[in-house]
């Protein structure tokens, strides 16, 4: 079931490279006007109709802040062949940042390279294409990469790079409008959050981020930012407020301990501002990722811990078929951590390796329970502890009773640490080695 429905979802994402290549190609019958280096590409975009195809030399460089106001498509006049773009291509370049403020807009094959960095190098709008983009942040960092509250957007084969800052900063990130957003086969780069989904609040339900898939990317932080002074470090992928997520067969790597304790994926559910008591995470599918080189697993916060900011119940969110390595000197060293009561979360045929790991199963929170957890066909290092949590009266299944009553396994195998603790297991697994 779940592999028909990540096959349908990316043929949404193959459909969008059709129109845009279609776009592209002078099939929408609009004007083609060519920019020569010395031209004035602001001016140029100003004046030309809607719907027109501006096609940029390659060697073209401006220094401007770009505010694309109608539908256009601008692509580079040389294609960079097919496949993602390398941070080396010759494109033309923006030294600025792009802002979209009309529906229909696409950019192919051309370079932003930040000025200032407390900007967005990319604000989208409704239907804006990106494909083939090169998006490199100042030599000073970067605030972020892609703002993507609007509709229909799609980010292909595209390199967003050097975005780092002191505070909070993403690649990607949405929190309010976003909907039906496509990112596939892109390198995304980032000190903060990789990809953030909330983090503010949506100013209405139906302005929760959703419907969104992102597809075979990597997602990393180069290791010449460890312990640089000026650089927060979160983690790869985190989702506060979001619902119909699809994240599928991406390579993430490299996080440790400096903002965060190191995990590479969180899901924590949080009404950020305390004015969207709505918000969630919810129907979220993970499945086919690598994971590497990174402090800890995942971590799992089911609702917002703050008596002053409620949120509603993480629900329906599935990892599968995940594969995790786990440097225990870079963090928290844990394979999951799950508070604030979770409802239907599935873990299944999710593999860990790592050595000196602290537990593969951490719970937090008592009294707020997970309700109808599953994990099936797993394996998982024992670590020092196993399944641990806290005012838990014993490690192991006493465990899994005090914070996940009702709960369903099958299948899963332990591989034995070396704390020499004896851990009493449910028969759903195997302790070996």
């Amino acid at each position: 079931m779940y592999s028909d429905e990540i096959n349908n979802q990316l043929t949404i994402i193959r459909s969008a490279c059709d129109v845009i290549e279609k776009i592209n190609n002078g099939g929408n019958g609009g004007n083609t006007i060519p920019v020569h280096p010395g031209d004035n590409l602001a001016s140029i975009i100003e004046q030309a109709p809607a719907g027109s195809i501006i096609v940029i030399d390659n060697a073209y460089v401006t220094q401007a802040d770009l505010t694309i106001s109608k539908p256009l498509a601008l692509i580079a006049a040389t294609p960079v062949g097919a496949g993602r773009i390398t941070p080396s291509a010759v494109v033309p370049t923006i030294n600025g940042s792009i802002t979209n403020t009309a529906s229909g807009i696409s950019l192919t094959s051309l370079r932003v390279n930040g000025i200032n960095n407390a900007a967005f190098l990319l604000t989208t709008a409704d239907k804006t294409v990106m494909k083939q983009c090169i998006l490199m942040g100042s030599p000073n960092g970067q605030h972020r990469g892609v703002w993507a509250d609007s509709k229909n957007v799609d980010i292909l084969d595209s390199y967003i790079g050097n975005i780092f800052e002191s505070i909070d900063c993403q690649a990607i990130f949405a929190y309010n409008g976003c909907q039906n957003l496509n990112v596939d086969n892109c390198y995304l780069e980032a000190s903060g959050e990789n990809i953030l989904f909330g983090g503010a609040d949506a100013n209405s339900e139906a302005n929760i981020p959703q419907n969104i898939i992102i597809n075979n990317c990597d997602i990393t932080k180069p290791l010449s930012w460890f312990g640089k002074p000026g650089i927060t470090v979160k983690n790869l992928l985190e989702l506060k407020c979001a619902i119909g997520v699809t994240f599928t067969k991406n390579r993430l790597s490299n996080c440790w301990t400096q903002g965060q304790t190191g995990y590479g994926i969180v899901l924590t559910v949080r009404n950020q501002d305390g004015t969207a008591p709505f918000s969630i995470v919810k129907n979220v599918l993970i499945y086919g990722n690598t994971i590497t080189n990174v402090g800890a697993g995942v971590q799992i916060l089911g609702r917002d811990d703050r008596p002053s900011n409620p949120s509603q119940v993480m629900t329906n969110v599935k990892l599968s078929n995940n594969v995790y390595d786990i440097n225990a000197a870079l963090g928290a060293s844990r394979q999951y951590f799950i508070s604030g009561g979770p409802d239907k979360l599935q873990l299944d045929t999710e593999n860990f390796t790592g050595a000196n790991l602290n537990s593969f199963l951490c719970f937090d929170q008592p009294g707020l329970l997970a309700t109808n957890f599953e994990f099936d066909n797993c394996n998982f290092q024992e670590g020092d502890y196993g399944i641990f949590g806290t005012a838990a009266p014993a490690l192991g299944t006493a465990v899994l009773d005090m914070y996940a009553p009702g709960y369903k396994c099958n299948n899963n195998i332990v591989n034995k640490g070396t704390s020499g603790r004896f851990i009493q297991y449910p028969s759903c697994i195997t302790l070996q080695g």
